[in-house]
Order: C-alpha cells, then sequence, then structure tokens
C-alpha cells in the first residue's frame, strides 16, 4: 500500500521512501558512497566517467547532491591515475638535423 504526500512526489512503499519513482538514500553509514563505488566499479561498465554514473544512479536512486557527490568520487577514484588521454592526438615529429661533422 502506498501513501503519497500532498506535494506527489514523495511516496511510502512497502518500507521505502520514494522520490518520483526512485529510492530515497540516506547519508548513514556511508551508503552513498557504497553506491557510487558500486555503479563506478562494474565491469560491465568499465569505470564509467562523470555523466555516465551519474545517469546510471539517478534511474534509481535520489538524494540532495547527487551530482556533486558522483564527481568528487570519481576525481579521487584510483582509476583516474591511469588514465591516458586518448582525446588529442600528439604532434608530428620533426627531424633531427644532421650533423655536418663528426
Amino acid at each position: 500500500m502506498a501513501k503519497e504526500t500532498p506535494d506527489g512526489q514523495y511516496t511510502l512503499e512497502d518500507g521505502l521512501l520514494l522520490y518520483q519513482g526512485r529510492v530515497v538514500v540516506a547519508d548513514v553509514d556511508h551508503e552513498r558512497t557504497k553506491l557510487i563505488k558500486e555503479a563506478h566499479s562494474q565491469l560491465s561498465t568499465a569505470y564509467p566517467g562523470n555523466t555516465k554514473t551519474i545517469t546510471l544512479l539517478a534511474a534509481r536512486y535520489y538524494w540532495p547532491g547527487l551530482a556533486p557527490d558522483v564527481r568528487q568520487f570519481i576525481r579521487n577514484c584510483a582509476c583516474r591515475a591511469s588514465y591516458y588521454a586518448r582525446d588529442k592526438t600528439p604532434g608530428l615529429y620533426y627531424l633531427l638535423p644532421v650533423p655536418d661533422h663528426p
């Protein structure tokens, strides 16, 4: 049995507080951090960036400040230490001048 608030955005369903159909996550025992880590560290998603991780979480969960929390987590993630930027190609190689004498 679902109970709805007057504004219609929050509902209580089977003991879960929902906001627009998504589970509201309280900041208790680092549950938010655990959820972010789980979404970001999945083998099937291969350490997605900010946007994809936020999209994955926001589809099912809600808490105020979800996006900044995800960005902060990813900024501090160890996977970023091995990140190699592939978006900019390196410049051209230049030939070294041939010496005139030994």
